[in-house]
């Protein structure tokens, strides 16, 4: 006997069919705009009147800006406006140069490096956030070949470790004003070239350093990167910030997306009994750099925001 074929009901209802309202069946009501030419011309025009206005702007305000710019990359065999000594192992060279005219408003000092790429996908990888933020001072993932170094035969974790840190900029830059024959020292601060949010979410020391005037405590069992000079804890001091919180290493931190860069250094400190209480005056100026022979051209340029 044949088996038993199955019954089929003479009408299937439908299974997992949505509600037959707009939003299920995705038609809803939507504002299709016409555009004709009579609607188009003024959002066109007012939106090119905007820019126009944005852009004369800011080409107004930066033909106020003036700049000063040493190319210091030979200053070796820079002529008879260079100067170049060496002490303690430290090449010094000495720029002495003419401000035309004064340099009024905000002044900022720059470095710069022409041909340094710091946009290379490994090299600004080469970091460990969770150690720069000390949640973990002994982590070191990504940051190959900077992780560890032997000190005293331990091998302890390099910190900060990655590529990026290890090549930190170290050059350093001291302005002097000729005054009949006397260099008098141009008053610089590091305070305010930092946005502090970096320091709130980036870049934090140890608990047991936060606060501490003198030293920074909490990197015990650490070692410094290959080619620094002095550990992490011995590195600024209170105006430019300590450790991981300092001002020049959060700068460098911060890649460059380009190979041709300039990074704030320093701002002119104005106070109301300084003599550059209204920004740099016309006169001769001497510029001293501790050079740390780098592979990159090096550059340092005095910038005004405004000239008032």
């Amino acid at each position: 006997m044949p088996d038993e074929l199955p019954r089929i009901p003479k009408k299937r209802r439908p299974r997992n069919k949505p509600r037959s309202d707009a939003w299920l069946q995705q038609n809803l009501n939507a504002y299709r705009p016409s555009f004709t030419f009579r609607c188009a011309l003024p959002v066109i025009a007012s939106t090119a009147a905007v820019c126009w206005g944005m852009g004369i702007t800011l080409i107004y305000n930066n033909s106020k800006a003036i700049e000063h710019e040493i190319d210091y990359t030979d200053c070796s065999n820079g002529g008879d406006l260079w100067q170049t000594k060496v002490e303690d192992s430290k090449k010094i060279c000495t720029h002495e140069f003419h401000l035309e005219q004064e340099y009024k408003g905000d002044v900022t000092f720059y470095y710069g490096l022409d041909g340094f790429y710091q946009n290379i996908r490994k090299y600004h990888q080469s970091r460990n956030d969770h150690q720069l933020r000390s949640h973990d001072l002994r982590a070191t993932e990504d940051c190959y070949p900077y992780e560890h170094s032997k000190v005293n035969g331990r091998e302890l974790p390099i910190v900060p470790c990655g590529a990026v840190a290890n090549s930190m900029f170290n050059d350093t830059f001291t302005l002097y004003r000729v005054i009949d024959g006397n260099h008098v020292k141009v008053d610089w601060t590091a305070l305010d070239i930092v946005d502090p949010r970096f320091r709130e979410k980036k870049y934090k020391n140890p608990k047991t350093c936060r606060g501490n005037i003198t030293t920074c405590p909490g990197f015990e069992n650490t070692a410094k990167p290959e080619d620094w000079t002095r550990h992490i804890a011995e590195i600024g001091d209170v105006e430019t910030g300590r450790a991981l919180e300092n001002a020049d290493f959060i700068i460098w931190m911060e890649t460059s997306a380009l190979p041709n860069f300039r990074k704030v250094y320093r701002k002119l400190r104005v106070l109301p009994a300084n003599e550059n209480k209204d920004g740099l005056n016309v006169g001769r100026y001497v510029l001293e750099i501790v050079d740390t022979e780098r592979a990159s051209n090096g550059f340092v340029r005095l910038q005004t925001s405004n000239n008032k």
